[in-house]
């Protein structure tokens, strides 16, 4: 089995490397110590199918450099990955802070981050969208169960009540 990593590079090309998991893995840990080990953890634990694993490598990782776009972009996308709104929020919104703030010099790199980003941020809005209205179903659907509990139990209480007046009268 062969790992297929995608790197953003200049002018918005896509350079594929192609290695196996235990070459991938090696070169992990003979990485110098930082947040260059952690990212390379994220995106082996994020290829590997495994965004949990990813979201907590590249949150170690953001904790030495918390401007590495490489880091907010993995735990942007493992975020997303997990629905985790709330996260998948504040790591697109760092992302986009820190390519403003801190943008890479090479055009081609930076047009490259920035679509990368805000397709990130889109897919979030999405999320968010579906949430939403999964939301509101949910409202409408416990609204729509509370009506027809109160309805029976007016119901139930009508016919105790005609069943009283019956064996009053008769």
């Amino acid at each position: 089995m062969r790992l297929l990593l995608a790197l953003v590079v200049a002018g918005g090309a896509v350079a594929r490397q192609e290695e196996s998991p235990r070459d991938h893995w090696e070169r992990i840990e003979a990485a110098a110590p930082g947040a260059e080990r952690w990212l390379a953890r994220a995106e082996l634990l994020t290829s590997s199918g495994d965004p949990a694993g990813a979201l907590i490598s590249a949150r170690e990782g953001l904790q030495l450099d918390p401007a590495d776009r490489r880091l907010l972009y993995q735990a942007a996308y493992a975020a997303i990955w997990l629905e985790q709104l709330a996260a998948a929020e504040i790591y697109c919104s760092r992302l986009q802070r820190v390519l403003v703030e801190r943008p890479p010099e090479d055009v081609g790199e930076r047009e490259s981050w920035h679509l990368v980003a805000d397709r990130l941020d889109e897919r979030r809005r999405e999320l968010n969208e579906h949430a939403a209205t999964l939301e509101r179903r949910l409202l409408v659907a416990r609204l729509i169960a509370t009506t027809g509990s109160l309805a029976a139990a007016s119901g139930i209480v009508l016919l105790a009540r005609t069943r009283t007046t019956q064996v009053r009268a008769g």
